[in-house]
Formats: C-alpha cells, sequence, structure tokens
C-alpha cells in the first residue's frame, strides 16, 4: 500500500512539473544539477586518492548504463536509432579528454578554484565559433569574452603565484566541454533526450575501457560505496542537464550553472575545511557577468 501511495506521489509531482512553462522548468533542471555536481565534484576529490582518475571515468559510464538500463527496457533499441554517428564519436572523444583532465583538476587544487575555473565554458564556445563554424562574432561579444578571461586570470594569477597543471588541466575541460555541449544542444533538437544521455554513457564506456584496464587498481572495500554513489550522482546530474537544454534555451537555463560554485565552497569547508581564497570570488563574479552576457545576446533576435 505504501509503495502504491509513494508511486502516485511521484505520478502527481510528474504531472506538476510537465505543467510548468518550459523556462522554470528548464531553471530548475539546471538548479538540480548544480547541485548534484557539487556532490560529484567532492567524491571525486576523495576517490582520486585511492583510484585512480581512468578507472573513475569507466566506472562512471558503466554505472551510467544502468542508470539508463530501465529507460531501454521500457523504450527498446528503436529508441537508439541515430543518423548522428559521427557528431556522437566526435562529442565522445571531446567528454573523454575533457573529463580526464577535470578529474585530474580537481585532485590537484581547491575544489572552489577549480570549479570557477570551469565557468569560462561559454567564453570557449564563443571562440570555438567564430574559429570553427564561421560565425560573426560582434565586438561587444569579444569584449565580453576578454573580460571573462580576465577573470581566470584574476583566478590563476600568473605571476603573483604558480601556474599549476591542474588549472590549465581545468581550463581544457571547459574548452572541451563547450565544444561537448554545443554538440548535446544540436543533438536533443533531433534526437531523444534519453537516448542522448544513454549514447554519452555507452560511447564513453567504450572508449575509456583501454586506459582504465593499462591503469587497473582493484577498489578497496570501503570505495566501493563511493564509487557507486559516484557513478549514480553523475548520472543524475548528467540527466537533469540534457532535459535542462531540452526545456528551455541556454540563455535561461546556462545562469543557473553558476549555483555551483556556492554549493561546492559550502560542501568543501564543510568536508575538507576548505576555505576558498576571496580572488576565487572575484574572478568567479567577473567571470560569471560576461560569461551571462555573451548568453543573454546569443538570445536576442538578430535584425537584418
Amino acid at each position: 500500500m505504501r509503495s502504491h501511495k509513494q508511486m502516485n506521489c511521484i505520478t502527481s509531482l510528474r504531472t506538476r512539473l510537465s505543467a510548468l512553462p518550459g523556462g522554470i522548468r528548464g531553471a530548475l533542471w539546471m538548479s538540480t544539477a548544480s547541485f548534484f555536481f557539487a556532490l560529484v565534484y567532492v567524491l571525486i576529490r576523495r576517490l582520486t586518492e585511492t583510484v585512480p582518475i581512468q578507472e573513475l571515468v569507466l566506472f562512471r559510464a558503466l554505472l551510467g548504463m544502468a542508470f539508463m538500463a530501465p529507460w531501454l527496457m521500457r523504450s527498446g533499441l528503436g529508441a537508439l536509432k541515430t543518423a548522428r554517428r559521427g557528431m556522437y564519436i566526435w562529442r565522445t572523444l571531446m567528454s573523454y579528454s575533457g573529463m580526464l583532465c577535470w578529474l585530474y583538476a580537481l585532485s590537484n587544487m581547491p575544489l572552489a578554484d577549480a570549479t570557477s575555473l570551469m565557468f569560462t565554458l561559454p567564453l570557449f564556445a564563443v571562440v570555438l565559433a567564430a574559429i570553427f563554424l564561421g560565425e560573426h562574432v560582434g565586438i561587444d561579444r569579444w569584449l565580453a569574452t576578454a573580460v571573462g578571461f580576465v577573470g581566470a586570470l584574476i583566478i590563476i594569477r600568473p605571476g603573483l603565484i604558480e601556474v599549476s597543471i591542474a588549472a590549465a588541466a581545468a581550463l581544457y575541460t571547459a574548452l572541451s566541454y563547450a565544444g561537448s555541449s554545443a554538440m548535446t544542444k544540436s543533438l536533443v533538437r533531433t534526437e531523444n533526450s534519453n537516448a542522448v544521455v544513454f549514447y554519452t554513457f555507452a560511447l564513453l564506456g567504450l572508449v575509456s575501457a583501454g586506459p582504465a584496464i593499462a591503469t587497473w587498481t582493484t577498489p578497496a572495500l570501503e570505495d566501493v560505496s563511493w564509487i557507486i554513489l559516484f557513478g549514480v550522482l553523475s548520472a543524475v546530474a548528467t540527466h537533469c542537464v540534457t532535459h535542462s537544454f531540452a526545456a528551455a534555451p541556454a540563455s535561461v537555463v546556462v545562469p543557473f550553472q553558476f549555483l555551483k560554485l556556492p554549493f561546492v565552497a559550502a560542501i568543501a569547508l564543510w568536508w575538507f575545511a576548505e576555505e576558498p581564497d576571496p580572488w576565487t570570488w572575484v574572478g568567479a563574479l567577473v567571470i560569471f557577468a560576461s560569461s551571462y552576457a555573451i548568453v543573454r545576446r546569443e538570445a536576442k533576435p538578430t535584425t537584418s
């Protein structure tokens, strides 16, 4: 009886959420994703003390596939039919390299610093659009992009403190994820959002299997529960991001990604007694302002 009531409650909640305007649903999905990603970052810091990062990527992929298995069983293999295999492959390669660098950064620098540097993702998106897509970028967007990278320099402070490999890895992750995010937004226009999530994990599992086996270290028993939680939260967060982009335009949902910083700062302070440098908040604010300006500018309709 209790199980039946719980199912009715879940169904009622889904019905209410689906009735909300797309912008609100997108904001809720992205805010939820930001919280779960903050938890994932903290778990990564804990796990990389004993588990190789190549192995963690494989575990994330396998657990993500397990998370999506019920959907695949309900929908059937026909739901995975796609004519965009090439984009899936390129997206996987960019995601894998970026994920390795991201795990390295999280394990070797303050969590708030790494999170703040990831906010440069929209800035890299502008650069990639100009270089590879031939997109016209106006002076206002270039100026906002330049200001955003100044924010990154405030956090890194080259010349005042040593520029670490971890900081460079975090910036590369932002670059690679910018390309991956652009492909995700393109894919969800024609593909089932659940299929996009499933392919994310399935292809990531194929790419990461070899490197994980080559560096294999059998996890200690006490690490197993943390690995499972890492995989589940990663899958849930990725699921939320995909549904966020499917529910509302990027200009609406992207600003809610910045909730990751206060979430991460609070959890890292509680778990690791890690206090963020004041300059991290200053740099993050500069990056946020410039990134938000870019996203809002892209949301405006063009005039002839």
